[in-house]
Order: structure tokens, then C-alpha cells, then sequence
């Protein structure tokens, strides 16, 4: 969202509906206006499976609406899925 917006940098905040990094403010809402906004991201484990058993699998999806005119964000849907395997 925040390069959508001509943001840079690791100091993005999200807040009362307003885009924040480097001293600049943007509406979320102008992030929407071009049409929708899809994310996705992963992770690393690095070399944690040495030392640790590593069975667990999760997945998290969220349908987030932002009004274009207010910049209102709401939550549509969400869901989370685990197997954790065998717990002990």
C-alpha cells in the first residue's frame, strides 16, 4: 500500500485511516481508488528445524473494504486454519 502511495521506507504507520512513512500523510482511501489491494507475504525459518521439531501449518485470510470516499476500512471476512499436529 505504501509504495502504491509513493511511500518509502520501514517506518510505514497505518492510522485513523491515514498512510504515514518519512513526514508524508496520505489518505488509505487514495490507495483504493485504483481498484482492489492484495498482499502477500511468506516466511523463513531459517535453520530453527535443527534444534526444533517444526510441524505446524497455519493459513490467515482477510477481505478488507476500504471506502474510497471516507477511507473507512472494514473487515469483511477472515479466516484461520491450523493443523498443529499432535499436541503434547
Amino acid at each position: 500500500v505504501a509504495e502504491k502511495l509513493g511511500l518509502r521506507g520501514n517506518d510505514v504507520e497505518f492510522s485513523g485511516g491515514m498512510v504515514t512513512a518519512g513526514g508524508r500523510s496520505v489518505p488509505l482511501a487514495e490507495a483504493a481508488k485504483a481498484g482492489p489491494l492484495i498482499g502477500e507475504d511468506g516466511i523463513a525459518y531459517g535453520d530453527l528445524d535443527k534444534a526444533y521439531v517444526q510441524a505446524t501449518f497455519a493459513g490467515q485470510f482477510a477481505e478488507v473494504g476500504v471506502d474510497s470516499f471516507t477511507g473507512e476500512v472494514r473487515v469483511r471476512r477472515m479466516l484461520q486454519v491450523v493443523d498443529a499436529g499432535r499436541i503434547l
